[in-house]
């Protein structure tokens, strides 16, 4: 009988001693397969068929070979698909009875495992991984999908909440020791042979208090998150949910949600950017993208930025040659590597072979000369026109014969830079995010003059080092640059109203911004900010008034976290503290967050929908995933273009009219106008997307 038929037959049975019974699924064809609701079915009531038997005592399932979760669309539309409710019924009516068996249930498995397969998973008392492949992957929680059918009671049993409760929120993959540290594996083999069936692994395990373990869900995901999404309120409910539950209960409540949370708008705005969205940029990067594979990278600037881009290239086995003005300099960036790995190693998620390897392609100089021959070179020094220019001068002859030059830069034009090139088609713009080996995105700025052959080989490099590339067209501070800046403005402007330090920043993080503005400010410096704003040709009256000021709070000495002093005062021995600047306004009337929170993703979303119109990017799909992995950006949203859908175009349109007494920021372009009278949308749905 084949596997893809999807019958109960496809499981072979074994009786073991001490009354075991070994139930075995294999996958033997060279691609995987699809784990669906059908399969769940077959292989729980297969299970229920075994363990009826008097001399079972208990049952060890072998499943084997690559299984892949169904496609995103078909379990959306599984889930209001009404001629599946009896199917939806009898799962739960089984995992009902199999939660509450007496009789050890035992999980052997040789690969990841995610979707329908990894809620299978967890329904087992024990799980033993085989080989290094195996794992389990809580990838949908990232798209605001729960994993159901017993998965989250289950997990509560077994699990460890400082592991466990990460993996729902964050949607982490557990692998080697991870997962044996989590509570939720129970053994590791190299292979199959190696395996033992079950002789240590007969005693049910250890029962935790899911009461407890609902507290710290709880209280983890309340310090962690703002429950601005659905999926961070149902997930929280579902703690909360916990406490004198009956299994019955739990089981309905879980389901109910794993059903909403599939059915809501959320959950496709999530899955539209964050999983469909980056095939599509993916899809637009290898029409472009050429046969190029680099050898030797040259990166100048061995500070935070150059030191990451380094690491990354090191670890996609590139020869680095890590560039500054002097030896130490350059030494110190490659220290960073050394720390990445030291965690890595920490974690087993390195071997020490490897991790030697790796430092062994990272060569620190303090000479450009040694660049010579690199099939890319990057500049990544800090954000200075002229320094910069130069630097790329330098490097031009440098290069091997079909080598490429970038700029690393944040905001200043490729065309600008390149102005003096003599071969100026060979310039492009490689925007990395920091911390370059943990953010996925990399921002490609095509100038006027790069050629097709240039942004092609970029992207082969992007591709080789792992990244997402999202591909914009030149101007001041291209795409992403550009929106956040008007993040940062609003934050200032907000001040300048009259709104407190302190609600600013709340209303921030409780929109789902990781940090609020006048905290990245302080990151960054002030000073840097200005250099930022003196690279635009001109500046509106609102940009002039935020560029004022913060030429006011420079000239105090609060240029930001390095000096101790900005937006913030950083004591020594003290948590950071909000500083209250007595010269501003102080404005007696409640600011409601949710309004303030709202304002500062609008003011980006507006920008984007410029870029959109003035050609610096071509598809609002890009605008999402830029928006969403290089900003952070949140994904509840389904981004910056998500955002205006959900709110309405015509609506979104008479908010921004309302604030336009705060400043020119707010002037909508003519393209939501024209949007708004054809009642058109950015995003035509997740069919629109392959």
């Amino acid at each position: 009988m084949k596997l893809n038929q999807h019958t109960s037959d496809a499981i072979v049975v074994t009786p073991l001693p001490d009354g075991m019974f070994q139930l075995s699924l294999q996958n033997n064809t060279d691609h995987s397969l699809v784990f669906n609701l059908d399969l769940f079915y077959h292989c729980l009531s297969k299970q229920r068929e075994v363990l009826a038997r008097s001399e079972c005592q208990g049952i060890c399932f072998r499943l084997s070979g690559a299984f892949r979760a169904e496609d995103y669309r078909q379990r959306v539309q599984d889930a209001t698909d009404a001629s599946r409710i009896p199917l939806r019924s009898e799962l739960m009516a089984l995992t009902r009875e199999l939660f509450l068996s007496s009789k050890v249930r035992i999980l052997q498995f040789d690969q990841l495992l995610t979707g329908e397969a990894l809620s299978f998973a967890l329904q087992f008392d024990r799980r033993i991984a085989i080989g290094k492949g195996a794992g389990l992957s809580f990838a949908d929680c990232a798209y605001g999908i729960l994993p159901g059918w017993g998965a989250l009671p289950r997990v509560l049993q077994r699990g460890k909440a400082i592991y466990y409760i990460p993996a729902f929120v964050k949607g982490v993959t557990l692998r080697n020791s991870a997962l044996s540290d989590s509570g939720l594996g129970d053994g590791y083999y190299d292979t199959w042979e190696e395996a033992r069936t079950h002789e240590e692994h007969m005693a049910l395990p250890q029962q935790w208090t899911i009461g407890e373990q609902g507290q710290q869900g709880v209280q983890f995901i309340s310090e962690r998150t703002q429950g601005r999404s659905l999926y961070e309120q149902v997930l929280q409910s579902a703690f909360q949910d916990l406490n004198n539950a009956t299994v019955s209960g739990l089981l309905i409540r879980e389901h109910f949600a794993y059903l909403r949370l599939l059915k809501s708008a959320e959950t496709k705005r999530r899955l539209r950017v964050s999983y469909y969205g980056i095939r599509e940029v993916r899809r637009k990067s290898e029409a472009h993208k050429t046969d190029f594979s680099p050898r030797r990278l040259g990166v100048i600037g061995a500070g935070m930025m150059g030191a990451g881009i380094a690491y990354q290239a090191a670890k996609s086995d590139i020869q680095v040659t890590l560039q500054d003005v002097t030896l130490e300099q350059a030494q110190r960036g490659k220290n960073y590597a050394e720390k990445v790995i030291a965690r890595l190693l920490r974690n087993g998620e390195i071997q020490t072979e490897s991790a030697e390897q790796l430092l062994q392609r990272i060569h620190p100089t303090d000479s450009l000369t040694d660049l010579m021959d690199s099939d890319v070179i990057i500049e990544a020094v800090f954000e200075d026109f002229a320094l910069k220019s130069e630097l790329v001068a330098e490097s031009l002859p440098l290069l091997s014969s079909g080598g490429i030059l970038a700029s690393n830069t944040t905001s200043l034009p490729i065309g600008n830079l390149s102005v003096n090139l003599d071969q100026a088609h060979r310039f492009i713009g490689l925007h990395f995010f920091s911390p370059v080996d943990r953010m996925a995105l990399v921002e490609v700025v095509r100038g006027e003059q790069t050629s097709e052959e240039t942004l092609g080989r970029a992207l082969a490099f992007v591709d080789r080092l792992g990244k997402i590339p999202i591909i914009v067209n030149d101007g001041p501070g291209f795409y992403t640059s550009r929106i956040f800046f008007h993040y940062l403005l609003e934050g200032v402007s907000m001040l300048l109203q009259g709104v407190p330090i302190q609600r600013v920043e709340e209303s921030a993080k409780e929109a789902g911004m990781a940090v609020g503005p006048l905290a990245v400010l302080d990151e960054i410096s002030l000073p840097l900010m200005l250099k930022v704003y003196d690279q635009y040709p001109s500046l509106t009256n609102s940009q002039q008034r935020v560029y004022h000021y913060l030429r006011q709070l420079v000239e105090q000495g609060r240029t930001g976290r390095r000096a101790k002093r900005g937006f913030y005062s950083y004591e020594p021995g003290q948590t950071k503290h909000y500083w209250t600047d007595p010269e501003l306004p102080v404005v007696d009337e409640e600011f409601d967050k949710e309004e303030l929170g709202f304002r500062l993703l609008a003011v980006m979303a507006l920008d984007a929908a410029r870029c959109l119109e003035d050609g610096i990017l071509e598809r609002p799909i890009d605008g999402d995933v830029g928006a969403v992995f290089g900003l952070g950006y949140p994904s509840y949203t389904g981004g910056v273009f998500g955002l205006m859908d959900s709110v309405g175009v015509d609506r979104f349109i008479s908010v921004c009219e309302s604030y336009r007494n705060y400043g020119e920021q707010w002037v909508v372009p003519e393209l939501l106008k024209r949007m708004a009278r054809g009642k058109e949308r950015f995003d035509e749905g997740l069919d629109a997307l392959s």
